[in-house]
Formats: C-alpha cells, structure tokens, sequence
C-alpha cells in the first residue's frame, strides 16, 4: 500500500531551551505521527535534534514494515528558512519500534536563537507499507532482508560506531560482510557448553576477517575470549579428573603391590623361623 502524496506538517516552537517538546498528533496513512524536537548546548552551538515517531507504537501490526521518506525543514517566525535536512528513508515496524522510538537527525543554529520562536515544517515525501520479509532493503548503508531488520538494528543500537571504519563500497561484499557478522553474533549467544571447538575456530577466523575489514568488534572477542576462558577450565577440569583417576589407579595398584609384597614377605619369613627350629 503506497501513498503517493507529499504530506507537510508544520508546528510552532516558542522556545527551544524547553529540555523537550513533543508536537501535536497528525494522520499519515493509517497511522498517527508526532515530531519529537529537543535541543543541546555543544561547542559553543545549538544543537537542534527532531525525530519523526509513531505516536502509538503498538498500532503497528506485526509482520509489516512501514518505509517512510521525509526531511525536516526550520524557519524562523518571519518564515526565512534556516536549514533543510537532507531527505531520510526510514523503517518503521513493531520490532524496530520497540527499542528505536524514532528515526531522525540534528542540525546546529547559533545559540541567539535558543529563547527565539521557531517554526519546525516536516515534510513526508513517500509513505509505502510493505508485507514482503524477503525483499532487500538499504539499511544504514547495508543492503540487508526485512527479516534481519531486527537484529540488524540491534547492533546499529548497542554498539553505535562499530561501522565508522568499514569502507567496502561493493554492495554485494557489504551484505556478504553482514551475514557473516550476523551468523558469528549468533553463535556466541549460544550456550556456551554447546559450543564445539570447530565452532570456536571457524568464530576466531571470522572475528579477525571482520576486524581486518574495518568493522570495530571489541565486544565480540570479549565474547569470544570469555567462551574459549571457560571451555579451557572445563577441559582442564576433565583433564584434571582424568589425571586424579589415574594417579587414584596406580595407587591402588601400588597399594595391591605393596600387601602381596609384605604376605610374601611374612610367609618367607615364617618359613625361615620353622626351619631354623628344625635345626636347632
């Protein structure tokens, strides 16, 4: 389902030193929309930070993805534009919804213009609904399925940065080099005690391909170090118990040894005691 019409929405902002400001619903499709602006002193600037949200996350259906076009655009109350962001293509759906509350970017102003009336204009160029989970999409600059959007922006999420040195321009080695990540990622969240050591190798190789490529990936050889730690104590302790085995064994047998010996040793001289009798 495509709606094809471009969609203004256009909000007041009396002053922007507010910690936070939130703007009214608006309907786009069949889902309700808010812009979410807040503002941040860096560097002797003024920071302005607005992000596009579903203004009722749980309304997303699951299963379906909404792909969403649009840029921001800031005036000043006499209606002189100020800045134009550059125009963003974002997902939206109940899985990536529920750890990102929004998609959007920053912009910087001189910081006159924190206690100035603004006005904040947002733009939705496209909006496409699809339902289609095998069909590629570029996601932060890696052609990916909508199945992996989950796991995928998991890791943008938790390890922000990690791509910053990955500098393949070949799309198809990108989402070679993604599949790859995603498929170590997970093996090491497996138990640990279902790990074999083909498994540990083949991560140990991946990880430096990886890291070689440019990804920074100091978490998972974390990961990786402690699973490999804790499969080495566990052999030592297997070879420890063998080893306590074994040392038990021959102790025993020395033990076995040693009572035969002394029996022999007790009869032999028993012996000697009769016949020394004899001859006395």
């Amino acid at each position: 389902m495509e709606d094809q019409n471009q969609t203004s929405f256009t909000f007041m902002i009396d002053n922007l030193s507010d910690k936070r400001i939130e703007s009214p619903k608006f309907l786009n499709g069949s889902y309700e929309w808010v812009v979410d602006v807040y503002s941040k002193e860096e560097d002797h600037k003024l920071n302005v930070y607005h992000f596009l949200m579903v203004a009722n996350p749980e309304s997303l259906r699951p299963g379906f993805i909404i792909r969403v076009s649009f840029f921001f655009v800031m005036l000043n109350q006499s209606g002189k534009e100020l800045y134009r962001t550059k125009e963003m293509c974002k997902l939206f759906c109940d899985k990536v919804c529920d750890e990102a509350k929004g998609w959007g970017c920053y912009e910087s102003l001189p910081l006159e213009f924190e206690t100035n009336k603004i006005i904040l204009k947002l733009e939705i160029v496209k909006v496409v609904e699809v339902v289609d989970w095998n069909e590629m999409i570029e996601f932060n600059g890696f052609q990916i399925h909508y199945s992996q959007i989950e796991p995928v922006n998991s890791l943008f999420l938790d390890h922000r940065g990690f791509t910053h040195n990955f500098r393949l321009k070949n799309k198809l080695l990108k989402t070679t080099y993604m599949n790859v990540l995603l498929a170590l990622v997970e093996t090491l969240n497996k138990p640990q005690h279902s790990l074999t050591e083909t498994e540990l190798s083949n991560a140990r190789s991946d990880l430096v391909e990886l890291t070689e490529a440019g990804f920074k990936l100091n978490w998972l050889k974390t990961m990786l170090d402690e699973v490999s730690f804790d499969g080495n104590k566990g052999n030592f302790a297997d070879h420890g118990s063998q080893v306590e085995q074994h040392i038990k064994e021959k102790v025993e047998a020395a033990r076995d040894w040693l009572e035969g010996a002394i029996h022999s040793w007790k009869g032999h001289l028993g012996f000697v005691h009769l016949r020394n009798e004899k001859i006395d």
